[in-house]
């Protein structure tokens, strides 16, 4: 159990963080998603993706323009040079990825549609992905709150990697990627 934001947090699997650079995709439900993921990754040297919107915004497009590449979801040409940016800043500075692959927030706690820009990242890479599914924190602090409900508990699982097969097409893993998230809802 891990006491972070003064909440219950508990994190399975962080051993199976690889030591070098890996693509890392989790569920996104609040804003404490990305802070929570940066305790997980402990350090290690990361690059985030997130939509370019929100880099317009006063206080959080401050902090995104130092730590993130922005990915225009509407704009799918945009989309793939943000990516194709992120590779080539991943082969120079042998640094993590992290990205939402739902593409947004859902508090629901199901699985949504994935895009497929971590699988074109983890065969042009030659990274493995590895999954994080993170319950709870949709109701400890959902959008638009202002309080944090630190009485509710909180789960990180940090899945086994996934490596793209040669002969797998990208959503073939995208889809099998997709399953490990279902399988842990």
């Amino acid at each position: 159990m891990t006491k972070t934001f003064f909440l219950k947090i508990k994190i399975e699997g962080i051993s199976r963080l690889p030591p070098s650079p890996a693509i890392i995709i989790a569920n996104h439900a609040s804003a404490l998603d990305i802070p929570l993921l940066e305790v997980v990754l402990g350090g290690k040297p990361h690059v985030w993706y997130a939509l370019k919107r929100f880099f317009t915004t006063p206080i959080l497009g401050f902090l995104l323009r130092r730590i993130a590449i922005p990915v225009d979801q509407d704009n799918p040409v945009q989309a793939a040079r943000s990516f194709i940016k992120g590779i080539s800043l991943c082969r120079t500075m042998d640094v993590y990825s992290v990205l939402f692959p739902e593409g947004g927030r859902y508090l629901d706690e199901k699985v949504h549609d994935f895009f497929s820009g971590f699988a074109i990242m983890a065969r042009k890479l030659g990274q493995p992905v590895v999954p994080v599914k993170i319950r709870g924190l949709g109701i400890v602090y959902p959008p638009g709150s202002f309080l944090i409900h630190a009485e509710h508990p909180v789960e990180v699982i940090i899945g086994e990697t996934f490596t793209i097969g040669s002969l797998e097409t990208d959503q073939e893993f995208v889809e099998r990627v997709k399953k490990w998230f279902m399988s842990v809802s």
